[in-house]
């Protein structure tokens, strides 16, 4: 499996890989599987020594809402605290230990500029389940960001679309929650407290059903070969 998986290359097609050693190849089928699925092929069972950021493919991934100050803000910190607790780390040191990072952007200015902070409710709802939001500083998506992301969640359907009308060739990277959830921009903190419960329950199981076998590969120590091919990784897994 290591010695197959160490000479990823992309083929013609997106989204399509094969073995430089021949035969052996991941087809447009692939594209909604998630890695969970595809990634036992990118794990070189054999080696025991820990991992360290720079072993692991390009583990970088966004959540995406209107204008990054309510929805994304809060699913971004609430994706660090379960990715630093699955590799029980501190959430300050994800990055530093494990190679994860975790951001979030918006899709348009035109109901907040970027560099606004998170709402106010929206940092009460984090606080209220031992969450800082304080120091968040809203963005917009960039090309550059689709561009080295492994992987780019969308708060709604409406959303996915709207990434996909932008950035076209983020098809392969792009997913979308399993259920919407409800925009409660300038409404009471009621709102923002039931739109948190639901970011707390689907957060947590798209990064489950996207990467749970990587971060259990990771957690027993095993690396992850064929990261001098980043860019082929990534499209080569469908996302």
């Amino acid at each position: 499996m290591g010695q197959r998986s160490a000479n990823l290359a992309v083929a013609q097609k997106p989204w399509t890989c094969q073995s430089m050693g021949g035969g052996w190849r991941w087809g447009q089928f692939s594209r909604a599987l998630p890695l969970s699925v595809l990634l036992p092929s990118l794990l070189d069972s054999s080696s025991t020594h820990e991992c360290s950021p720079s072993t692991h493919v390009n583990k970088i991934v966004y959540f995406v809402c209107t204008s990054n100050t309510c929805r994304s803000p809060m699913a971004e910190v609430i994706a660090k605290r379960w990715l630093a607790e699955r590799h029980q780390v501190e959430v300050e040191k994800l990055e530093e230990k494990t190679g994860w990072v975790v951001r979030s952007a918006g899709l348009t200015e035109d109901y907040e500029k970027a560099g606004s902070p998170a709402s106010a409710n929206s940092i009460t709802a984090m606080k209220k389940v031992g969450i800082t939001l304080a120091n968040h500083s809203s963005k917009m998506l960039k090309g550059q960001d689709v561009e080295e992301a492994l992987a780019i969640f969308c708060i709604t359907a409406r959303h996915r679309d709207w990434v996909l009308h932008m950035f076209p060739t983020a098809e392969t990277k792009v997913r979308v929650l399993e259920r919407d959830v409800e925009d409660p921009w300038h409404k009471d903190q009621v709102a923002y407290d039931v739109c948190a419960s639901q970011l707390l329950e689907v957060v947590p199981r798209i990064l489950a059903k996207e990467f749970s076998y990587l971060i259990e590969a990771e957690t027993r120590g095993e690396r992850v070969v064929g990261t001098e091919h980043r860019q082929d990784i990534t499209f080569g897994l469908g996302l």
